[in-house]
C-alpha cells in the first residue's frame, strides 16, 4: 500500500513539473500553448472571443547585470504574482521566454483585453521591488491582439509580438493592441 502511495506522489509531482515553471509557478510554455489551443477550440466552438497579450519586463538584462541573478529571478516570481494577481481565476499566463509572458484571456474581446493589461502594467510600474537592500522599479509593455478565426496559433502569437514591440517601439511601459 505504501508503494502504492509513493508512485501516486512521484507521478503527480512529475506531471506538475512536467506542465509548470519551477521559477514563476505558471504553466511553462509547451504546456500553456496546448492550453492556449484548448481554450481556442472552446471559444469557437460557443462563438466566444478570445485574446492573449504578449508582456516583456522593459530593461530587465540590467537588473541581472546590475543586482545579479538572484536579484532578477526574485522579480521574475514578484511580477508573476502581481500578474495572477490582476486576472481573473479562469485565465491562463505562461512564461513564455526569459522575461516575456503570455497571457490568455478566454471569453474577452480586444477592448477589455486592453483593460486587463493596462491594469497589470500599472500595477507592475506602482510596484517596488526590494532585493538585497536595493528598491528596483520596473516597467512593462504589453502587446495584445482578439482571435478573429482567421489565424492558425502561431498567426495569433505572432500578432501579439508584433504589438508588444509596437508598444517598445512608441516608448515602452505601454500597451499596444491592433
Amino acid at each position: 500500500m505504501a508503494q502504492a502511495f509513493r508512485n501516486a506522489y512521484a507521478y503527480e509531482l512529475l506531471k506538475k513539473e512536467s506542465t509548470v515553471d519551477p521559477l514563476t509557478r505558471l504553466y511553462n510554455r509547451r504546456f500553456g500553448l496546448k492550453r492556449l489551443i484548448e481554450i481556442i477550440k472552446l471559444a469557437m466552438k460557443e462563438s466566444k472571443p478570445v485574446a492573449i497579450g504578449m508582456l516583456d519586463i522593459d530593461n530587465f538584462k540590467p537588473i541581472n547585470d546590475k543586482f545579479g541573478h538572484i536579484c532578477g529571478d526574485y522579480v521574475l516570481r514578484k511580477i508573476s504574482q502581481t500578474i495572477k494577481s490582476k486576472i481573473r481565476s479562469f485565465d491562463v499566463v505562461i512564461r513564455y521566454g526569459g522575461e516575456e509572458f503570455l497571457i490568455v484571456l478566454p471569453f474577452t474581446t480586444k477592448e477589455s483585453a486592453a483593460e486587463i493589461a493596462e491594469r497589470i502594467r500599472k500595477a507592475i510600474e506602482d510596484s517596488s521591488f526590494n532585493c538585497n537592500e536595493n528598491t528596483i522599479k520596473l516597467t512593462v509593455s504589453i502587446g495584445a491582439c482578439q482571435f478573429d478565426g482567421d489565424c492558425n496559433l502561431e498567426d495569433l502569437i505572432k500578432k501579439a509580438d508584433e504589438n508588444l514591440y509596437m508598444a517598445k517601439r512608441e516608448g515602452k511601459n505601454r500597451v499596444y493592441i491592433k
